[in-house]
């Protein structure tokens, strides 16, 4: 849509006929009708006076695509709940996905530790913070990474002790932090 476009449907959903609006924002009938006929060019000081008087965004107006302020309230409330059923979605698809990856963890033959681990890590998962998951996250794409050089030959030994260090430190200070020890 072009912007005469955007004036003319903004106009008619505020209300106003083109009379009505034209005398509102002090311009004659016929140059709002070449405004929205794009006969005319509008000006950015024109823009700011529509925006103004629509109480609408210059963003709104000149790309049609409503911001944050251009939204009634039915509309927030109507994105909103879009916006939490698909939170919710991706939820239910991420429990799923966990749901599956344990089912398929029943089946093998664990040791006593690989069970321990299990069932702490499910404990502390439940209970922590999104930071926290998002530390543990980093922590854990760092020791893959420590992994994945220390058993190839091109990488510096001691850039690989240093790596294994940093992470140890880091996983330590979080203990600290998340057991509340000193």
């Amino acid at each position: 849509m072009t912007i005469g476009d955007n004036i003319k449907k903004i106009r008619k959903e505020k209300g106003f006929t083109q009379q009505q609006f034209a005398k509102e924002i002090n311009i004659s009938q016929s140059y709002l009708s070449d405004l929205e006929n794009n006969r005319k060019n509008i000006s950015t000081k024109t823009l700011e006076l529509l925006s103004e008087k629509l109480n609408i965004s210059m963003n709104y107006l000149t790309t049609g695509e409503k911001m944050l302020r251009d939204l009634t309230e039915d509309e927030i409330a109507t994105e909103f709940f879009s916006w939490s059923e698909k939170m919710n979605e991706d939820k239910r698809s991420k429990v799923q996905k966990i749901s599956n990856f344990f089912n398929n963890i029943d089946n093998t033959d664990l040791s006593l530790i690989e069970v321990q681990f299990l069932n702490n890590s499910i404990k502390f998962f439940q209970n922590a913070t999104s930071d926290e998951i998002n530390f543990m996250q980093v922590l854990l794409l760092k020791l893959n990474e420590y992994y994945d050089a220390k058993y190839h030959d091109n990488y510096d030994k001691n850039e690989i002790d240093n790596v294994y260090n940093d992470i140890k430190n880091s996983f330590d200070d979080f203990l600290k932090k998340y057991l509340n020890v000193e």
